[in-house]
């Protein structure tokens, strides 16, 4: 009895380690997993806002990352908003900036290369170019004027908060045009984390999480091996029959008188 009793609290305490190290690993199985999109949402852009002038409405849009990129290597997204009297045309490519400030130079210059990769051709080059105050910051232009229909197209360059900015405008050669569109690039805003404020440090939190269950699943697997000790097996109790009782004294006298 007492070898099965040693034997069935070996196996129970053994059963205990399985079961804390499963739900260990089980609870790191779960954390991991949370981990990716955690990560991503503090990766997230959340669209600019703007004012809109009468006639004009937003005709179309790409979600961040979707879009193509200036330098952010995970893509950019966008914002489309037309005049649907005229069809003059605001673009607003906004990505996450990569640096926290440009030289007035810098914006200049960048401005300048985006509208020769993209628009430049016969009729149409760099006109005027250099920086100027949008949205409440220090913004590169570039800007074009093409005298056979009578429109300006304009590429900006600004960084706000966290955001990188390239904004195309293609309108008519008139002043209305010219302030629709200054006004809505003056009334860009953003809002959250990438405004400028500090982001809740998710993936710290979620690294410290995992590592804290990592070490714990380390500790437990250790210790048990720590304790983990030969079962000895232990030696069945028999019983035996008691040796016989000594002769009378009567008995012993005749068997010695006898030898």
């Amino acid at each position: 009895m007492a070898l099965n009793g040693s034997l069935t609290r070996s196996k129970g305490k053994r059963t205990v380690k399985k079961q804390r190290v499963i739900a260990v690993v089980l609870l790191l199985a779960i954390l991991i997993p949370m981990a990716v999109p955690l990560t991503e949402a503090a990766t997230t852009l959340t669209p600019p806002t703007v004012n809109l002038p009468n006639h004009w409405q937003q005709s179309d849009s790409t979600t961040y990352p979707d879009g193509p990129s200036e330098h952010d290597p995970a893509g950019a997204g966008m914002l489309e908003y037309t005049d649907q009297s005229n069809y003059d045309a605001v673009r607003i490519y906004y990505e996450k900036a990569q640096v926290s400030s440009y030289t007035s130079q810098q914006l200049r210059d960048e401005a300048v290369d985006i509208f020769e990769r993209i628009h430049s051709s016969d009729t149409l080059s760099v006109d005027q170019n250099g920086t100027t105050t949008y949205a409440g910051v220090s913004a590169g232009f570039a800007k074009g004027h093409d005298d056979t229909d009578a429109t300006y197209t304009m590429e900006l360059v600004f960084i706000k908060g966290e955001y990188y900015f390239n904004v195309n405008a293609y309108y008519d050669d008139a002043a209305s045009s010219q302030n629709n569109v200054d006004s809505i690039v003056n009334s860009i805003s953003i809002s959250g984390a990438a405004a400028g404020g500090e982001p809740f440090p998710w993936l710290y939190v979620i690294i410290g999480v995992v590592a804290a269950v990592i070490v714990i699943v380390v500790t437990v697997v250790l210790q048990a091996r720590r304790k983990k000790s030969p079962q000895h097996q232990q030696q069945a109790q028999y019983s035996y029959p008691p040796p016989p009782p000594p002769p009378p004294p009567t008995q012993q006298r005749a068997a010695r008188a006898l030898s």
